[in-house]
């Protein structure tokens, strides 16, 4: 279910991004540096770094915008239930996405995909399910975004999975905080704390580059994502 939310959201927001000359690019930097002319600087901080692991690096596809990845695993015991989340950066022409624009998503596309589920998961026929139980337009870091909840279970004797999601706008980027749980309330928790410990800064707006989006990352860096709990 998410890619068809991720690739409704990204109708709304990449815009100019598919035009030629548009320059899109993820960099490291040392968070001590100034920020440069154009660029746009990703920091993050773990929930609880003595119980949470954070990873993350730059995920590039054919024919698709760039996207910086970030994985949160709680490490074992450190939380009431196993937890993850997985967090995704796609650059955006638009600033400040449109109320109703995103309210047709979430009220009307969301909520349609869960009678195609319903009909999978009875010719499957193994128990699974994939429902949507909440999508609404909410407000993440002071602009209007989108919640949604989605209940899974790999078979009939899997226990639910929680998947809580987040889709924020912050300076010229769309952040994704995808939370995974049994427990549904902590799921929640975390993707909001996780949005909470994301700053986005941006650099002097040079004339005439407004094409031009480079993503600073001050994120730990790892070739490869940490295991995440079995749940």
């Amino acid at each position: 279910m998410k890619a068809p939310l991720l690739a409704a959201l990204l109708a709304v927001s990449l815009g100019a991004c598919a035009q030629t000359g548009t320059q899109t690019g993820f960099r490291a930097v040392d968070p001590n540096t100034p920020i440069a002319p154009g660029a746009s600087r990703i920091s993050e901080r773990p929930i609880d770094p003595d119980k949470w692991l954070i990873r993350s690096g730059a995920l590039r596809r054919p024919n698709r915008p760039p996207q910086q990845v970030t994985f949160h695993v709680c490490r074992q015991l450190s939380c009431p239930s196993p937890a993850f989340a997985v967090v995704s950066y796609t650059p955006t022409q638009t600033r400040s996405p449109d109320r109703a624009a995103l309210e047709r998503i979430a009220t009307e596309q969301m909520p349609g995909r869960n009678e195609l589920n319903e009909l999978v998961a009875s010719a499957r026929g193994d128990g699974a399910r994939h429902r949507i139980i909440l999508s609404q337009v909410a407000t993440f870091k002071g602009q209007p975004g989108i919640a949604v909840e989605i209940e899974r279970r790999r078979d009939a004797h899997s226990p639910v999975i929680y998947q809580v999601g987040g889709f924020a706008f912050a300076g010229n980027l769309m952040i994704s905080v995808q939370s995974f749980s049994t427990d549904r309330a902590l799921a929640r928790r975390n993707r909001d704390q996780i949005l909470d410990r994301i700053d986005i800064r941006e650099g002097p707006r040079p004339d005439g580059q407004g094409a031009t989006q480079v993503i600073q990352t001050t994120a730990p860096q790892a070739a490869a994502a940490p295991p995440a709990p079995r749940l």
